[in-house]
């Protein structure tokens, strides 16, 4: 009877660690190329772009509720939303995404789309395809020999909706929405 006791102690101990690891989170793909790839976006974390810890702490209600994630970007933090509620003037953010379910390999999705363009089409069919779609062209990448251009787009999920509605196009090889990954640190 002991025995059992400690067992289900035990699995309750996993459980709540495993509860206070985990991340919520919405399962979403996109496609690199031909290969169809999944991306998580965490909903328990907001990324704030140009922010400095001072100036979370200046507008914090309560220092001790903000939860930052350092060292992942460089001039953005990554916070728990719980924090969100504590801050002042600060909620605007982007949707932190990840390559795993559990958080790892963290990516912003600041807005727009890697175009890669029929090698044959030139730049001002290019331009001329875009006016005549309503897409701002950004710049041009110099990728090897690939036909490569950064379209303007909102940010988060609406990048990811247009990488998806642009692959359909005929002038269109493959797209990529532009992924801002985290720092691997070691």
């Amino acid at each position: 009877m002991m025995s059992k006791n400690i067992f289900i102690l035990f699995f309750v101990f996993i459980y709540a660690l495993v509860c206070a690891y985990a991340y919520e989170y919405s399962e979403y793909s996109y496609y690199d190329g031909d290969s169809l790839k999944k991306i998580y976006l965490l909903h328990d974390l907001t990324a704030l772009k140009g922010v400095s810890e001072k100036e979370i702490v200046k507008n914090s209600k309560s220092v001790v509720n903000v939860n930052i994630l350092k060292n992942k970007f460089p001039s953005t933090l990554i916070i728990k939303n719980k924090s969100l509620s504590s801050l002042d003037g600060l909620k605007d953010g982007l949707k932190v995404f990840a390559s795993s379910p559990n958080g790892n390999g963290l990516a912003l999705l600041p807005g727009g789309v890697i175009v890669y363009f029929h090698p044959n089409l030139s730049e001002s069919e290019i331009y001329t395809w875009a006016q005549k779609h309503d897409y701002k062209i950004k710049e041009h990448l110099p990728l090897t020999t690939r036909n490569a251009w950064l379209l303007e787009s909102a940010a988060d999920l609406k990048a990811l909706e247009l990488a998806f509605e642009l692959r359909k196009d005929p002038y269109v090889i493959s797209t990529l929405p532009n992924f801002e990954r985290s720092l691997q640190l070691k």
